[in-house]
């Protein structure tokens, strides 16, 4: 049996999708971050998400404020895949 097939079987409620990733990571000061482009080949769906993170909060809110990034909401990468299944693809 499959891997997949015995996680199944322990949680038949699981939701197995076929995911791409592609990562480009960076640095800035203090602050790293990585560029994430996901694509599910159920469904088609694509979604672009980019992260940031630093020890230092005053470094991250000046990264965060001086790209713009703040301005976006914080997704749930599970929910977003649940949304794509049912045909949300925003």
């Amino acid at each position: 049996r499959s891997f997949v097939a015995c996680l199944t079987e322990l949680e038949p409620r699981l939701m197995v999708r076929t995911v791409t990733k592609h990562r480009r990571s960076f640095a800035s000061g203090d602050v790293v971050g990585e560029w994430t482009e996901v694509a599910v080949a159920e469904t088609g769906a694509t979604a672009v998400s980019i992260a940031v993170e630093s020890a230092d909060p005053d470094a991250l809110r000046q990264v965060l404020a001086g790209t713009g990034l703040g301005r976006w909401p914080n997704r749930d990468y599970g929910a977003w895949l649940r949304a794509a299944d049912d045909g949300d693809r925003d």
